[in-house]
């Protein structure tokens, strides 16, 4: 009942005021004032709709390296080339069995089963460590072909390494081998 008699006097207010006329010879302004809400509202629902899973750059000291031997993950120096010692011991054949592994997950505190090698890398020994050069002019084939050189990849399940400027290789480090719901919640899952 009291919300009756609240309703009728804010709406006697209303009428009284003379906003109605302002409002009716100033309409740029009103269209102005009314658009700002608007538009706000329009930011925050696009900020909130789209979502912000982009992997964080990290600076980190350590990352994943695969043990051949084991099949485990292991943490090691970042800035060490693979192949490196393992925990295990050297391969069969006395190379190191350490391989850089780049390992994701999908949840924001997984376990075990939640993490996904997504593939392994290895250089050979006469491979020169890539740097980027400064050079804008250079074509971008020419930059590819200096990140491949000496770098192989695979799969964890495969057998055989392919060379890094390979198309199945460039498949893998692009993540298709991967089904497209998994890869668009990917994120990075970083050494503790």
């Amino acid at each position: 009942m009291f919300w009756k008699y609240f309703l009728y006097y804010l709406e006697k207010r209303f009428k009284d005021m003379e906003i109605k006329r302002w409002i009716n010879e100033h309409p740029r302004q009103t269209a102005c004032i009314a658009a700002v809400p608007v538009l706000l509202l329009l930011i925050v629902t696009i900020a909130i709709l789209i979502p912000n899973n982009q992997p964080e750059k990290s600076s980190a000291k350590h990352v994943w390296f695969y043990d051949l031997n084991t099949n485990k993950l292991f943490k090691a120096d970042a800035d060490m080339r693979p192949p490196i010692e393992s925990p295990s011991g050297p391969l069969l054949d006395g190379s190191p069995a350490g391989v850089r592994a780049y390992v994701f997950t999908t949840a924001k505190e997984p376990n075990e089963s939640e993490i996904i090698i997504a593939y392994l890398e290895k250089f050979s020994p006469d491979a020169e460590k890539f740097t980027k050069n400064k050079n804008p002019n250079e074509k971008p084939e020419e930059i590819i072909r200096q990140w491949a050189k000496g770098r192989f990849i695979k799969l964890v399940q495969d057998a055989n390494w392919l060379p890094a400027d390979n198309p199945e290789a460039i498949d893998i480090v692009g993540l298709k081998h991967l089904p497209w719901e998994t890869i668009h919640k990917l994120r990075p899952y970083t050494v503790q």
